[in-house]
């Protein structure tokens, strides 16, 4: 089977001479084709393997590169279980059975919630007339509670090197997603404002260069010539510093300062507690760039309620 101007052959030989039989453009619609011709037997309708390699083909390069890696590591898992079975076919059941026997059930969730996606596309391209799973109960999940004190915060700062002190302060100031910041570059300042677009959501913020956002800034800029497509931070060479060599730092920072196990994201959380405490939950959903405030709960932590006993109730208890 090959691929030619975007329409799919099937080559063989024919009296010593190579023959091509169109298949037409629609790659599934091909390998429908090039079972009949080889005669392999096939299911009637489309199956789970069908939609992946469509869904890989036509939808996965639109996403972020993150989102890609996801799909890309979670897809094997769905062609296995689930590959050869037609979507007509595809129940609750069938994908319950594999949330309860897989052995981690955060991965088993990820799973699923993809396949429920590509079956939204599969219901979109007149593949299913309804989506049976999209409903299925998933494992439910912990979230992560990781708060870093004052204490903690301290020591990390007094663990870093080079640009990373600023980094991590800068992160702890607004909030910022990982990706964020390492996208920043000196053009971003505009007006006395940072001026992003947050990569995971693609929602505009400014914010306000005031305070420790300010000494920050100002401590980077010191020595350099802020180019507008210069990267705040960067590695050798003048290398773009990547979401992962921030967290192989950002690792390297914390077992220097011997904490327990932290990571960058926590410093997220941390600050949005800090300020849903103090200005409210509208103010930190404003910085999360969450379109719900629901999401920004999620992040926020409670803080401890104080008890104290009145006067008659200690008497009382005596």
């Amino acid at each position: 089977m090959r691929e030619r101007r975007g329409a799919y052959y099937l080559t063989h030989y024919v009296s010593g001479k190579q023959r091509w039989a169109p298949l037409g453009r629609d790659i599934t619609a091909a390998f429908a084709k090039y079972r009949e011709l080889t005669g392999v037997s096939a299911p009637i309708g489309k199956t789970v393997d069908d939609l992946a390699t469509r869904f890989e083909l036509e939808i996965v390069p639109k996403k972020r590169i993150s989102t890609q890696r996801a799909y890309k590591a979670w897809m094997p898992a769905i062609r296995k279980t689930w590959g050869g079975m037609l979507l007509m076919e595809l129940r609750q059941p069938d994908v319950a059975a594999f949330l309860d026997t897989f052995p981690k059930k955060v991965t088993a969730n990820r799973v699923v919630t993809l396949l429920v996606t590509m079956l939204k596309w599969a219901k979109r391209w007149g593949w299913v007339d309804e989506n049976r799973i999209a409903g299925i109960e998933r494992h439910s999940e912990q979230a992560r509670r990781q708060i870093i004190n004052d204490e903690d915060w301290k020591a990390l700062l007094a663990s870093c090197d080079g640009q990373y002190g600023p980094l991590l302060r800068l992160a702890r100031f607004t909030a910022l997603r990982r990706s964020d910041v390492c996208a920043l570059t000196w053009g971003h300042i505009q007006n006395g404002r940072l001026v992003i677009v947050t990569q995971k959501t693609r929602a505009p913020i400014s914010i306000a260069i005031q305070g420790e956002l300010d000494r920050v800034l100002a401590e980077l800029k010191r020595g350099i010539l802020p180019h507008p497509t210069r990267r705040l931070f960067s590695v050798a060479g003048g290398k773009p510093l990547t979401t992962d060599m921030l967290s192989y730092h950002f690792e390297r920072i914390r077992e220097k300062a011997g904490l327990r196990k932290l990571n960058f994201h926590d410093i997220r959380r941390t600050r949005l507690t800090e300020l849903e405490e103090r200005y409210g939950l509208r103010f930190a959903q404003r910085l999360a760039a969450h379109a719900n405030p629901r999401t920004t709960q999620r992040y926020v932590q409670p803080q401890v309620v104080e008890i104290d006993w009145p006067d008659e109730e200690i008497r009382d208890a005596i």
